[in-house]
C-alpha cells in the first residue's frame, strides 16, 4: 500500500515510518524535513500536498502541536496553536485527505492521554484532543467511500519524556506505540479512539 505519514519525521512518526516501510510504500511528511513538507496549520499547504502526491491507500497523522501552561496565563497564541495545529490541522487532513484516499482505505489521526487524564498546564491540549475525538466519532455516522477514520491516543512516549528530562513511570517506547497504529490500520474498525495502553495490554 501507499501510505502518507504526516509527522513522519518526529520521534513517534519516525518509528511508525520504519515499521510500515517493511511492507509498504511510505511517504514521510514533516514540517521542514522528510520526503515532503507541509504546514498543517495552512489549508493551502495541505491541499497542495494532496494534489502533488495524488491517490494513496491511507493517511496517518502523528502531527499536531500544543503548549503546556497554566490556563490563567495562557496567551491567545498558546490557544491558537492547539486549535489550529492539534485540532483544526488534523481535521483538515481528514476533510481534504479523504478525497485522495482510495476506496476502502483509511485515515488515522492522533489525540493523546490529555483527553481523559487531566494534568496541570494541559487545558488547551485537552480541549484539542477532546474536540478531535468527538469529531472522529461524529463523522463516522456519515461513511464516505468506505474510508475508515480512526484515532490513536498514545500515552507518554518514552524517548520524548527522557529527552525532556521528565520522570514518567510506564512511558511507552515509540516503537511499541507505532505498533498500535499498525493494529488499527490492519483492522476493519472505524470511528474508534484506540488507547495505546489498552491495545498493548490485549496482547
Amino acid at each position: 500500500m501507499k501510505i502518507l505519514v504526516v509527522g513522519g519525521t518526529g520521534t513517534l512518526g519516525s518509528a511508525l515510518v520504519s515499521l510500515l516501510r517493511k511492507e509498504h510504500e511510505v511517504i514521510a511528511v514533516g514540517r521542514s524535513t522528510g520526503d515532503y513538507q507541509v504546514d498543517i496549520e495552512s489549508k493551502d499547504s495541505i491541499k497542495k500536498m494532496f494534489e502533488d502526491i495524488g491517490p494513496v491507500d491511507g493517511i496517518i497523522s502523528t502531527a499536531g502541536d500544543g503548549k503546556m501552561a497554566p490556563f490563567q496565563i495562557q496567551s491567545d497564541e498558546d490557544l491558537d496553536l492547539a486549535i489550529n495545529s492539534k485540532l483544526r490541522g488534523q481535521i483538515d487532513l481528514i476533510r481534504y485527505g479523504i478525497h485522495s484516499v482510495k476506496e476502502n482505505g483509511f485515515i488515522i489521526v492522533t489525540t493523546g492521554t490529555a483527553s481523559h487524564t487531566y494534568m496541570p498546564g494541559a487545558s488547551s491540549i485537552t480541549m484539542a484532543n477532546v474536540g478531535l475525538e468527538g469529531y472522529i466519532r461524529a463523522i463516522n455516522v456519515e461513511q464516505f467511500n468506505g474510508v475508515r477514520v480512526n484515532a490513536v491516543s498514545p500515552f507518554f512516549i518514552k524517548e520524548t519524556v527522557e529527552m525532556m528530562g521528565f520522570d514518567v513511570p510506564n512511558a511507552v517506547p515509540a516503537a511499541d506505540t507505532a505498533s498500535v497504529y499498525k493494529m488499527v490500520m490492519d483492522s476493519d474498525v472505524s470511528g474508534i479512539i484506540a488507547d495505546v495502553n489498552e491495545y498493548l495490554n490485549r496482547g
